[in-house]
C-alpha cells in the first residue's frame, strides 16, 4: 500500500463519506487521486455487511484493471491475516476493514483466503458474456460463441448482403434503390456507411426498432405515426446540437467584442447588410446575399443557421482562414468603387477583420459552422432517411445471421444479448429475478467510458433497488479521461448520472481533488494548461467537460518539473534531437 487516500488529504472528508455502506455515490476521481484504493476500501467495508461475498459485484473495463483490483483486495486480506498493521493512516483503515472481513469469513464459513474467486471483480464484457450464456435462448445466442478480435470483415459482409437485397422485390429492394440513388449509385459508398452504422448499432437500434419491425411497418397508419415521431426526435436532436454550437459561436463573438458589445455587433450588422446589397445574384451565387435581412446576431434555428453560414462566408475564405485584404472584393460585397461610402465601409471591414483575426478560437468555431446540418429535413432527405430506417434493421438481422454462421460475435452483441437475457421491466426473466436477489451492492469503475447499452444493462440490474433496502450503487470515474470512444463510450452519461442518478437510484456526488502521484510543480502546470484546453462550461449533450483542478499531496520540488522543448527539422532529425534531449 502507498499513502493514497491519506486521511490528512485536503479531500479526506469526501473519501471517508464514500465508505458509507448505506448510501450510493458517484465519485469524480481525477488522475492520481487514488480511486482504486478507494474502491478497494469500499469493497472490503461492504463485505462486513453482506451474508455472502457474491452479493458484491465490482465491474471495470479492462482485464488488467479487474485483475489489479482483485489482486489488491486479496493482498489486503493476506496482509491482515499475517498481522500487518499498516505504515500510515490509510493502510491502517484498509487493514482494519480486512480484519473485519476475515472474522466474518470465519464465522460464516466463506473461506475467502482459500476461495478468492468468491470476490466478484469482472470486466463489463465478461459479465455480459456470463449473463448471455446463462440464458442463451432468451438472449438469442447459442453456446460456444467466440468474440471476434477483428469484426470488420463481418460488418463488411453484412453490408454487401444488405445492398444485394436490390436484386429482390418489395420494400427492401426499393429502399436499397433509394439509398443508392441518393449516393449517386455508389455501391462502395453505401456499403462503407452501412459498415459504420453496424459498428455503432447499439446507439441507434433501440430507436429504429420502434419504427420498423422484422417484417416492415405494421400498418400504414402505424407507419406514418411512428415515422413522424422518430422524425421529430431526430430533428430535435440535430436542432439541440446546432443550437449548442451556435450558442458557443455567439458567446465567443461577444467575448471578442467585450464591453463595447452593442456597438461591435451593430457594426457587423451594418457591414454585412452593405455587403449583401452589393452582390448581384445574376453575377455571383453567394449566401452573403441573405445578410440583407440581418438585424442583429442570427438566431439558433434553421433560418439563424443559414445567416450564420452567410456571416462565415463573409469573414472566412474557402481555405478556412480569415479573409486577407486582397480577398475583400466585389465577390464578398465590397466593390472597388471610388465613392466615399464604399471606401469607408471597406476600411471599416478591414478594421473589423483585424480585431477578429487575433482570435483562433472564434475562427475554429466559424469554420465548424460550415459543416452544421439543417435541423429540418428536406422532403428528399427524409425519404432517403425513411429508406435507411427500413434497411438498417435488416442489416443488423443479416449481421446476426453471419455471427451464427461464423460462431462468433462482437462486444456490442454481447452487451445487447445480456440485456435481452434480463427481459423488459414489465416482464423480467427468471434470470433477472435471480439477479435481483443476488446483488446487494454494485461498484462500477471508469464510468466515463460506459456506452448507452452498458447503462441500459446497469439500469436493469438496479431496477429493483428501493430507498432504504440496504442496496447501493457506487460509481467512480473521471470525465476528463474518457478514452473509449471507439467502443461507443459517451462521457455525457457520467455527467447525466451525476445530476440525475441511475433510475431508481439517487447518487450522492463527490469530487476527489488530491493528487498523490505527481510533484506540486507538475500538478500546477497541468492545472494551468488544461484549464485553458478544456471547455469553460459543461454539457452532457455534446460531451463538453470542464477541467477540475487538483491539489498536490507531495511537496513541491525546488526544480521546475515541466519544460517545453521545440525541435525543428524533418522527422528523423526531430527524433534524434528529442532522444538526445531526453
Amino acid at each position: 500500500m502507498t499513502d493514497e487516500l491519506a486521511m490528512d488529504a485536503p479531500d479526506s472528508e469526501e473519501r471517508l463519506a464514500a465508505l458509507d455502506p448505506s448510501r450510493s455515490f458517484i465519485v469524480q476521481a481525477p488522475a492520481g487521486s487514488g480511486k482504486t484504493a478507494l474502491l478497494i476500501q469500499r469493497f472490503l467495508n461492504l463485505l462486513s455487511y453482506v451474508k455472502r461475498p457474491e452479493e458484491i459485484l465490482a465491474i471495470t473495463f479492462t482485464r488488467k484493471a479487474a485483475s489489479e483490483m482483485h489482486e489488491r483486495i486479496f493482498e489486503s486480506l493476506l496482509s491482515a491475516e499475517r498481522g500487518f498493521r499498516g505504515q500510515n493512516e490509510n493502510e491502517k483503515i484498509t487493514l482494519k476493514f480486512a480484519r473485519a472481513v476475515l472474522k466474518k469469513s470465519e464465522e460464516l464459513g466463506w473461506g475467502l483466503l482459500l476461495n478468492p474467486a468468491r470476490l466478484k471483480v469482472q470486466t463489463i464484457d465478461s459479465f455480459c458474456s456470463t449473463l448471455s450464456r446463462r440464458l442463451p435462448l432468451m438472449s438469442k445466442l447459442g453456446g460456444n460463441m467466440s468474440v471476434a478480435t477483428d469484426p470488420d470483415p463481418l460488418y463488411e459482409e453484412a453490408a454487401r448482403r444488405t445492398v444485394k437485397l436490390i436484386d429482390g422485390r418489395g420494400a427492401d429492394a426499393e429502399a436499397v434503390r433509394k439509398v443508392l440513388l441518393y449516393h449517386d449509385n455508389s455501391i462502395v459508398e453505401v456499403e462503407s456507411k452501412i459498415v459504420v452504422m453496424l459498428k455503432k448499432r447499439e446507439q441507434w437500434l433501440r430507436h429504429t426498432e420502434k419504427v420498423a419491425g422484422t417484417d416492415g411497418f405494421k400498418s400504414e397508419r402505424e407507419e406514418e405515426g411512428q415515422a413522424d415521431r422518430l422524425r421529430l426526435m431526430l430533428e430535435g436532436s440535430v436542432g439541440r446540437l446546432v443550437k449548442e454550437k451556435l450558442k458557443s459561436v455567439e458567446e465567443e463573438l461577444r467575448g471578442v467584442a467585450g464591453l463595447c458589445s452593442k456597438e461591435f455587433i451593430a457594426q457587423i450588422v451594418r457591414l454585412a447588410r452593405f455587403a449583401a446589397s452589393n452582390i448581384d445574384p445574376l453575377v455571383f451565387v453567394s449566401p452573403i446575399i441573405e445578410l440583407g435581412e440581418l438585424d442583429g446576431l442570427p438566431g439558433r434555428d434553421s433560418k439563424g443557421l443559414r445567416l450564420w453560414k452567410a456571416l462565415v462566408e463573409l469573414f472566412v475564405n474557402k481555405n478556412g482562414e480569415w479573409r486577407k485584404p486582397r480577398g475583400i472584393s466585389s465577390r464578398v460585397g465590397f466593390p472597388a468603387d471610388k465613392n466615399t461610402v464604399a471606401i469607408n465601409n471597406k476600411e471599416s471591414f478591414k478594421e473589423l477583420l483585424g480585431v477578429l483575426s487575433g482570435n483562433a478560437g472564434l475562427l475554429k468555431l466559424f469554420v465548424s459552422v460550415r459543416g452544421l446540418p439543417d435541423p429540418a429535413y428536406t422532403k428528399e432527405d427524409w425519404e432517403t432517411l425513411r429508406s435507411l430506417l427500413q434497411l438498417l434493421p435488416r442489416a443488423v438481422g443479416i449481421l446476426k445471421n453471419i455471427f451464427r454462421e461464423e460462431r462468433t460475435l462482437d462486444f456490442s452483441e454481447i452487451s445487447m444479448a445480456a440485456i435481452e437475457a434480463l427481459g423488459p421491466e414489465t416482464n423480467p426473466t427468471d434470470l433477472m429475478l435471480s439477479l435481483d436477489n443476488t446483488f446487494s451492492h454494485i461498484l462500477i469503475d471508469e464510468y466515463q467510458d460506459t456506452s448507452w447499452t452498458q447503462v441500459t444493462l446497469l439500469q436493469a440490474l438496479v431496477r429493483g433497488f428501493e430507498p432504504g433496502d440496504g442496496r447501493t450503487l457506487f460509481i467512480v470515474g473521471d470525465p476528463m479521461q474518457s478514452i473509449y470512444l471507439f467502443r461507443d463510450a459517451e462521457v455525457g452519461l457520467f455527467l447525466n448520472a451525476r445530476v440525475e442518478g441511475i433510475e431508481p437510484v439517487e447518487l450522492v456526488p463527490l469530487t476527489l481533488r488530491c493528487n498523490f502521484r505527481s510533484d506540486g510543480h507538475i500538478v500546477e502546470w497541468v492545472n494551468r494548461t488544461f484549464a485553458n484546453a478544456l471547455p469553460k462550461t459543461e454539457d452532457a449533450l455534446t460531451g463538453a467537460v470542464v477541467y477540475e483542478r487538483s491539489e498536490a499531496y507531495r511537496p513541491v520540488d525546488p526544480e521546475a518539473a515541466v519544460a517545453v522543448r521545440l525541435f525543428a527539422g524533418g522527422k528523423e532529425a526531430y527524433g534524434q534531437q528529442e532522444a538526445k534531449e531526453i
